[in-house]
């Protein structure tokens, strides 16, 4: 693989050999999957706590490591985010 993140990936996570929606570390990171239905994924409470991440929360789709769609919850670039009312927001029933 051509970039940090993936070369250092877990074996399992590459082989689809860990659950769906368990989440593990990963150079510093945590990592799972879900699979993608109809253009929306769900991802398990059990996974949303393990990230931090509440119900109601908005996170926000960024450009991840080039394997996967990434999320973050908080930080610099969610501030960031917040400033540009004309990004555009998915909510559940628009999918």
């Amino acid at each position: 693989m051509s970039s940090r993140l993936g070369s250092q990936l877990p074996r399992g996570l590459l082989a689809a050999a860990l659950g769906e929606g368990e989440v593990v570390e990963c150079v510093g990171r945590l990592c799972g999957w879900v699979t993608l239905h109809g253009g929306a994924v769900t991802l398990p409470l059990t996974m949303l706590a393990r990230f931090g991440v509440e119900i109601g929360d908005r996170p926000l789709v960024v450009r991840g490591s080039g394997l996967a769609v990434g999320f973050a919850a908080r930080g610099p670039l969610v501030r960031e985010a917040e400033r540009h009312a004309g990004l555009g927001v998915f909510e559940p029933d628009a999918c």
